[in-house]
This record gives structure tokens, C-alpha cells and sequence, in this order.
């Protein structure tokens, strides 16, 4: 870091400088002398989008929800940025801002049609509000796009579960079963599904194997 100090002594107008230390500072974990750095850098660059970007992902890492949103659309200020809708909507979901997340969602979907993590995310944004069938609709999209992801397909078993389509659920989760084995809460719904449909030695050995793995 001191060389990078020296380098903003002699060179205090060279943005290259203030964007070096200030990546320096947060690697070594000094986030608020880092955000200072990348300020400086913004006020004199405000359309260096790249740096709000930065700013934006240290801000949600620190759980400083205002100042990630408020990074995020200076960005989308210079134009629309697939990214920088992604963590905007990953910050207003976990500021509980889930109609916002919703649509910034939607508007980086625009922008890329075959988002996984975008499919995935309104997915769950849909399912928190019950809103089941636009939450399969979602999750069965992301699956087609990255048909190993054990979390989506999980998801998607759920939703089926939700909305009492047994059958549809069945298939996934007894998959993931042998996928997944160490997963309690697969073997858990599993049990609940066997239940449901009166397989009494299935949903006996799913909840046995569950509790064994502490679900």
C-alpha cells in the first residue's frame, strides 16, 4: 500500500492511482479508506461506470443496502447493464425490496433473454409471494438453462409440491436423492410426497433417513 500512497502523492491527479490503492485497501480488508478511494475517483469520473459498479458490490457486502442501490443506478444511469441489474435486484432482495428486485429483474431478462441466475432469482421472488405458477414457470426456465443446478431443480420440486403436483415432484427429488444423498431436506420432502400418495415404507425410510441427517 505504501508504494500505491507514494504513486497518489506525486500523481494526485491520476485516477489510475486512486483506483490502485483503493483496490489495495480492499484486499486488505479496509473497506471504508477503499470506498473513500473509489469516491475520490467517481467525483472526478462520474461516467467511469466500472468504479459505481465496484463501489456498489463492497456497499452489499457491507450490508449498506442505500449506498449499494444508489451505486447501482448510477450506473444504470449511462445506460442499461445486465450486471449491475443483477446485483441491484441481489440488494433489493435482501433489503426486502421484492416488487423493485422484481422489476429489475424483468428489465435485465430484457436484456438477456437466457439468465439463468435472473430466471432463478424471480423464481424465488415469485414463490415468497405465492405466486406459484409464475414462480414454476421461472424455476422450470432456469433448469432448461443449466440442468445440473441442484438448488434450481430443488426449487422447482417444491413449487411443483406447492401447488400439489405430486407426480411432477416425485421424479426431481427422488433424482436429487441419489444426486444429493447427505441432503436431509431432499429426503425430508420425499417422505412427505410418499405420505401424501400412501407409499408408507417409502415415507417411513425418506423421514428416517432425513432426521438421521439432522431434518
Amino acid at each position: 500500500r505504501r508504494h500505491f500512497d507514494t504513486a497518489v502523492r506525486i500523481l494526485p491527479d491520476s485516477l489510475k492511482a486512486w483506483r490502485n490503492r483503493a483496490s489495495v485497501d480492499y484486499q486488505l480488508g479496509d473497506m471504508d479508506a477503499s470506498l473513500a478511494g473509489y469516491a475520490h475517483v467517481l467525483e472526478r469520473a462520474p461516467d467511469d461506470t466500472t468504479t459505481a459498479r465496484v463501489m456498489g458490490v463492497i456497499y452489499l457486502g457491507e450490508e449498506r443496502y442505500d449506498e449499494a442501490v444508489a451505486s447501482f443506478e448510477h450506473v444504470l444511469q449511462y445506460g442499461e447493464h445486465r450486471g449491475a441489474l443483477i446485483y441491484l435486484a441481489s440488494t433489493q432482495m435482501q433489503w426486502g425490496q421484492n416488487d423493485a428486485a422484481t422489476e429489475s429483474l424483468q428489465r435485465a431478462l430484457a436484456l438477456d433473454a437466457d439468465c439463468f441466475i435472473c430466471h432463478y432469482n424471480l423464481g424465488n421472488l415469485y414463490f415468497t409471494t405465492e405466486a406459484h405458477e409464475r414462480a414454476l414457470e421461472s424455476f422450470r426456465r432456469a433448469v432448461e438453462l443449466k440442468a445440473d443446478d441442484v438448488d434450481a431443480r430443488f426449487n422447482l420440486a417444491i413449487t411443483h409440491l406447492a401447488l400439489k403436483e405430486l407426480d411432477a415432484a416425485q421424479p426431481l427429488l427422488e433424482s436429487l436423492s441419489v444426486e444429493v444423498p447427505e441432503n436431509g431436506i431432499v429426503w425430508r420432502e420425499l417422505g412427505r410426497i410418499y405420505a401424501l400418495k400412501a407409499q408408507i415404507p417409502e415415507s417411513e425410510a425418506a423421514y428416517e433417513r432425513a432426521e438421521a441427517l439432522g431434518e
